[in-house]
């Protein structure tokens, strides 16, 4: 790696920290601010309490993913440092997880479920249906990106840039990630579509 290419990495690298930082002190300023002037109530007290105990738990689990890069046993010409690829899918799901829950959170408080009265049954069940087909296409989405980030992290789509052949066969004789990442977003496409 050349000096060139590690400021490279150490400039993004810098800019996504500094990135998470801000996102903690926007969520962390504004929550004392109303915890400490009783704006919110027992419910909404237990999600500030989860929501900052995982961004919280985004940050330490991305200082351990980078940690898992700082290992010297780097030697070669050709040897790149690499994070563990089960570290940054888990740094991933985490931020995945953490946007779903705020979503859901915001979405709860500006529109809650109880307020909305419908009398006709019909809209009552398309709308469960609609619920039910979303949150199914919202996990496959999660699951088809918690998959590319292995397929990344192993750097499987240099190896075999190419989808539903791999390296111009049908059958490697395994099941790797990107031919299950591949095979998600296929799946996730054809739901999206439903």
């Amino acid at each position: 790696m050349t000096l060139s290419e590690f400021k490279w990495i150490w400039y993004m690298e810098f800019g996504h920290r500094m990135w998470g930082r801000a996102i903690g002190a926007v969520f962390l300023i504004p929550a004392v601010y109303f915890w400490s002037r009783g704006m919110f109530t027992a419910a909404m007290k237990k999600r500030v309490l989860a929501f900052g105990a995982l961004i919280a738990g985004q940050g330490l689990m991305g200082w351990y993913m980078v940690k898992s890069g700082l290992e010297d046993r780097f030697h070669g010409e050709s040897d790149i440092p690499r994070v563990s690829q089960y570290r940054l899918a888990a740094h991933l799901s985490l931020a995945f997880i953490l946007y779903t829950l705020f979503l859901w959170s915001g979405l709860d408080h500006l529109l809650p479920a109880e307020s909305i009265t419908i009398a006709n049954k019909s809209i009552v069940q398309a709308s469960r249906k609609f619920k039910m087909l979303a949150h199914s296409c919202k996990g496959l989405v999660f699951l088809t990106a918690v998959s590319g980030a292995f397929v990344a992290g192993l750097d499987a789509g240099l190896v075999y840039n190419s989808f539903p052949k791999m390296a111009d066969k049908w059958d490697l004789g395994n099941y790797d990630s990107h031919a299950h990442h591949g095979s998600l977003s296929d799946v996730e496409e054809a739901s999206l579509a439903a």
